[in-house]
């Protein structure tokens, strides 16, 4: 009986050997405190029991979260957490500006020995390493566009070169994305800055006002221009042909009198007067036509006024 015991409990402890993989999951085997096998995937695995092997697994899909800064509303504590530390960081035109940022990473599971073993304190490394990454890209950029427009592009900027040092440093990471959550002055200047921003937001405001009055009044400028040379073109085009008209007129007339003073009906001072009755004929039915009721008749004379109606 003691020796169907002793081939059980043998068999169990032989048994204790197994160990499963989850399909999320990377195992590193240490058989005497060093590694012998490393990333092993998922699935039933064995080797010697407990304490001669210990397998050490992570998961690789898991997002693991790290924060930097203490928001405003952050209430001091006699020891606050690294997270709820103040970030403080001084931009190109020396303004200080308050930080919070969070940083997404996964475990690289082609490197996950690394991540569980080079590095002791791993977090606070990347703490450190995030914060020194954001001190100077913040260096390197003004006031105005932190506030502004420039979150997103300092998002970009922190998540490249996070993801090149956490490969150089041979962290064991993949960095998925740095996040600045919230960008402030300090709280003694907060009202400073509030006073500048609205001065700006309103300076801004007024200058878009004034471009679009300056847009609609060019636009009408151009409009009253446009429909004014259209206007001249035409009139211009009318008098030339009335001037031509009447040009054309007027040798009709010249060439008329020519052929009677070649045949000899009539001589040249018959033919001028003639020429005058004509114009003057035409030139009554032009005036009352246009609806001119005064005419001087002579000039030389006395004035004498005659009423002519349509």
């Amino acid at each position: 009986m003691i020796r169907w015991g002793m081939l059980v409990a043998a068999a169990a402890y032989i048994a204790s050997g197994f160990y499963v993989v989850g399909s999320d999951e990377k195992a590193i085997v240490r058989r005497f405190g060093g590694i012998v096998r490393g990333e092993l995937g998922s699935g039933l695995h064995w080797d010697l029991p407990q304490p001669f092997v210990v397998v050490d697994r992570v998961n690789v899909t898991a997002l693991h979260t790290l924060s930097v800064g203490a928001a405003l509303t952050t209430s001091a504590t006699l020891l606050p957490d690294a997270s709820d530390r103040p970030l403080l960081a001084l931009t190109g035109d020396e303004n200080i500006l308050r930080f919070r940022a969070n940083l997404q990473y996964r475990v690289d599971s082609e490197t996950a020995t690394d991540y569980l073993f080079r590095h002791q304190h791993l977090s606070e490394e990347l703490r450190s390493l995030l914060e020194a990454t954001l001190i100077e890209a913040v260096a390197q950029s003004g006031v105005d566009f932190v506030l502004s427009a420039g979150i997103g592009p300092l998002n970009s900027l922190l998540t490249a070169r996070l993801k090149k040092a956490a490969a150089r440093l041979e962290f064991g990471i993949e960095v998925d994305r740095v996040t600045i959550e919230a960008v402030d002055p300090p709280a003694p200047v907060l009202a400073d800055f509030l006073d500048v921003a609205n001065a700006r937001s309103e300076a801004a405001q007024a200058m878009q006002l004034a471009r679009t009055y300056a847009e609609q009044q060019t636009t009408a400028a151009g409009a009253n221009a446009q429909e004014t040379i259209s206007r001249a073109r035409g009139e211009s085009r009318s008098v030339l042909v009335a001037a031509r008209a009447s040009a054309r007129n007027f040798e009709l007339m010249v060439d008329e009198f020519q052929k009677l003073a070649a045949q000899g009906d009539a001589n040249h001072e018959e033919l001028r007067e003639r020429a005058v009755r004509r114009l003057t004929r035409e030139l009554h039915r032009d005036l009352m036509t246009a609806g001119v009721r005064t005419w001087v008749i002579d000039s030389e004379r006395p004035v004498d006024l005659q009423i002519l109606r349509p």
